[in-house]
This record gives structure tokens, sequence and C-alpha cells, in this order.
């Protein structure tokens, strides 16, 4: 291997070991590790279009994707349709590096988290206890480098994994350093919906969560830097009170006593 190029490991182990490989639920109760100290409200470490430094970018993004951050606030971002392999299990990691390694496929970041069978109206979705991921019902997405490379469907030497094509989509992000911890994950959701109830009440979320991760272990674990988002699109104008106003009435014709 090329040692001037990230090892093909490196932006998906962590997000593996932490939200796949653990053998249980207590790896998920240690204390966060991230001691970086977010901006004051009102105060900004980044510009409009990446992540505060030092952000480690390990791999490329897939063509057309937005660039990561900014962290610790809320942003809307689109994302173009792009092409993924997706698997489910606590060894998606291993049969999708197998499947992209069989069909040449080079690594990109940000690996995808998300539960693949949750709908949009589901009421678990917006309890306020409800975690971002269910462990039990979540798939794991490799991105491919754009959206004309490759096959779709079933991978021939494993079905169990699947490339498809996702529409375009627009979200809204929460971007975070430090492990996924759930604490972390249900702050990052907290103020998504925050957002939603007030710069963004003219949206509707469309899909269920998922976190994208895209940094690995040769990043300090502080310095890791993931996504929380959730897909939204304009409410209808009636529900968003943007209603049509009613036509204008029509003028009377004049009477035949009319001057």
């Amino acid at each position: 291997m090329n040692r001037s190029q990230p090892h093909p490991f490196t932006p998906l182990r962590t997000a593996v070991a932490a939200l796949l490989v653990a053998g249980s639920p207590a790896a998920f109760a240690a204390e966060p590790h991230d001691h970086a100290t977010p901006p004051a409200q009102g105060e900004s470490d980044t510009d409009a279009d990446t992540a505060p430094e030092p952000y480690v970018a390990e791999a490329n993004l897939p063509e057309g994707f937005p660039a990561p951050g900014p962290a610790h606030t809320v942003s809307l971002k689109h994302y173009p349709t792009y092409r993924v392999a997706i698997a489910q299990g606590r060894n998606a990691f291993w049969r999708l590096f197998g499947h992209i390694q069989r069909a040449d496929i080079p690594m990109t970041a940000p690996v995808t988290m998300a539960n693949e069978h949750a709908d949009a109206s589901d009421d678990h979705l917006d309890a306020g206890d409800a975690p971002v991921l269910d462990r039990n019902d979540m798939t794991m997405g490799f991105l491919y480098p754009a959206a004309h490379v490759g096959d779709l469907g079933p991978d021939d030497d494993d079905d169990s994994v699947t490339v498809r094509d996702v529409p375009p989509m627009n979200v809204l992000s929460y971007g975070f350093f430090g492990d996924p911890h759930p604490t972390r994950l249900a702050q990052a959701r907290e103020a998504i919906e925050a957002a939603h109830e007030t710069e963004h009440a003219d949206l509707t979320f469309a899909g269920p969560w998922r976190l994208l991760g895209y940094n690995g272990p040769s990043v300090p674990a502080d310095r890791r830097y993931y996504e929380v988002q959730r897909p939204v699109t304009p409410k209808p104008a009636e529900v968003a009170g943007q209603s049509e106003p009613d036509p204008p009435a029509e003028a009377a014709e004049p009477g035949p006593d009319a001057s």
C-alpha cells in the first residue's frame, strides 16, 4: 500500500468499535473522552463550510458531498444522489470491507449508520427518551466515490451486502468531536429538535436519524468528528403558516343606476 494514502480501515474503525463491535451496552456507559471545550454561545471557531481545526480529513468525500461542519451548531445541508453499500449487524464492517475489496471500490468518508426500517412517522422517533440509533436495527453504509461507480443490487458473493442509490436529500445536521456516546448523541438530537422548532420551523422531518463518522483510531479520541443528522423537507404551505391568499373577489358589475 502507498504510505501516502490513508489506511483503508482508518475512517471506519472507531465508528464500528463504538457502535457495532462492542459486546454490551456497558461499552456506552463510560464517560465521554472529549476534552475539547465547545465554543461559547454566539462564538464560532469555524467558517461556514468546514469543521473547526484540528479536523483531520483521512479520506475523500463522495462526489458532491458537503464538507463536514460546522461543529457545535445546527446547519441545513444538501446531499446529492449518492451510491452506498449497506449491511446490517455487528459484523457489517467486515462484510462491507470485503465487498469494496472485491469490487475494487476506494474507501471514502464518512461512514453512515442509521435505522434502516424506521419510518419518519414512527412515534418512537419523536419520543424524548428514544435513542438516536437503535443498535438492534442499525445498518452501516460505505459510500461509493460517485453515483456512477460500480453496480447496483446485491453483492454476488455476499447477498447480505446491497448497493443502492440514495436520492437527493436535505438534512438538519449537528457536528461534534469525541466518541459517539449516548449522552453526546442525545445533546445533538436536542439541538436539532430545538432548531427545527425555531429557525427551521418551515421544514418537517422526513426520515430516521443517522450518524456520520469521519475519523478512525489514528486520530486522538477527542478530535474524531461525527455528525448527527435527520432528513427534512419543506412543509406544505398551509402547514407552515404560508397558505396562499384567497383570490380577490370579483368586482361587482355596475348597476343600472350607476353614474
